[in-house]
């Protein structure tokens, strides 16, 4: 499965990051690094982002990768929604959003998000 890829919706590039069910440290890790990559080879401010992390567990480790990996994007980024359906993971969210001084929004569905993504585009 590849969990990096641009999609399309409605006109609008998307880059979506599938970090779904990925809960070995190791793997979420490497998979940040080539998230971190492909996101610095693009202009700044150019990129509408969507991050699905349903059924992934937070440890410490993979929260510290995932704030460390907010920051670097940030320079990229125009907008930016996640994907989830745990409380947890809504927290986790939002202290990323503290930490790195984004605007990161969360969604309960992948559709509601790319909604949200395409009217940030819009708005520009």
């Amino acid at each position: 499965m590849e969990r990096i890829r641009f999609i399309e919706h409605r006109g609008h590039r998307i880059l979506r990051f599938d970090f779904t069910g990925m809960n070995a440290p190791g793997e979420a890790l490497d998979t940040f690094d080539r998230v971190r990559e492909l996101v610095a080879t693009q202009p700044p401010g150019s990129l509408l982002t969507l991050t699905d992390v349903t059924g992934t567990n937070y440890t410490g480790e993979v929260l510290k990768g995932l704030q460390a990996l907010a920051a670097h994007n940030k320079p990229y980024v125009r907008a930016a929604a996640s994907v989830t359906r745990t409380p947890l993971q809504l927290v986790a969210i939002r202290a990323s959003s503290i930490h790195t001084k984004r605007k990161l929004m969360a969604f309960e569905d992948e559709d509601a998000a790319k909604e949200w993504l395409v009217e940030q585009a819009a708005g520009d």
